[in-house]
């Protein structure tokens, strides 16, 4: 591939392989970390799209876009603390937003990352909310603790009761038939949690080369406060740890 920019809607496995060891080259020396699914990565899904940013055959720069609702473009860059190319990165960013008809755009920074974070303060972007990455450790985990939660496959008769605690919970502004649109993309890693045979809550579980990710976890606000949440997620844990996992996230 040559160098400069490029635009591409499916990685190919060596492009995965060197996102990678990018990413790990930034946790392990600079402590950042960045938000990107895994199943981005590998998946083929046609709200997902990737640049790359080579200098002299070898990557120096890369930027996930999701447009996950057909409104907002999500944003994950990982690059070196070089603004010229940022600022290259930025603008096929911005024209690929233009071309999707995204309203608003959001880049996701690790508060570690100093240098994005006073490139985007320059660029007049304002903070929208805070996201968190939560790291599994097996050993404070309580593998007794009585749970009468049932954990089941999502099926298309879940879409209608999911797609409406998606709305209310995550205040999501679009139609409720473009939720749903959304939801049956990934209706195969999702999982509803019944308790006494009434549904409660929705949970996502992404497995990738060992790496499994917890997103879009919500109980349905007529059962809040009742520790119905923490009882769904040790269900789920119980259920990744009999699985060949290497690590695990929950994304809240």
């Amino acid at each position: 591939m040559r160098d400069g920019l490029h635009y591409i809607q499916k990685l190919s496995n060596d492009m995965v392989a060197e996102i990678q060891a990018l990413e790990k080259h930034y946790n392990l020396t600079k402590n950042i970390f960045f938000k990107i699914d895994p199943q981005a990565l590998v998946g083929d899904c046609e709200q997902v799209s990737h640049i790359l940013y080579r200098e002299e055959d070898d990557l120096k720069g890369y930027a996930c876009l999701n447009c996950f609702n057909g409104e907002e473009m999500e944003c994950t860059v990982i690059i070196e603390d070089d603004e010229v190319v940022f600022l290259k990165i930025y603008d096929l960013i911005l024209q690929k937003a233009k071309e999707l008809k995204a309203k608003k755009l959001l880049l996701i920074i690790d508060t570690n990352n100093g240098f994005l974070a006073g490139i985007v303060k320059k660029l007049r972007f304002t903070l929208s909310f805070a996201e968190y990455r939560m790291n599994f450790d097996e050993t404070k985990f309580n593998f007794h603790e009585n749970n009468d939660i049932d954990l089941q496959s999502a099926t298309e008769n879940d879409i209608e009761f999911m797609a409406q605690l998606d709305q209310v919970s995550f205040g999501n502004s679009l139609e409720i038939e473009g939720i749903k649109g959304m939801l049956r993309l990934d209706l195969k890693n999702t999982k509803i949690a019944k308790l006494n045979g009434g549904l409660i809550g929705k949970i996502r579980i992404d497995h990738v080369d060992g790496v499994v990710g917890i997103y879009g976890f919500v109980v349905d606000p007529k059962r809040r406060g009742q520790g119905l949440g923490r009882k769904i997620l040790i269900s789920t844990i119980r259920e990744i740890l009999d699985s060949d996992f290497k690590k695990l996230y929950l994304e809240v």
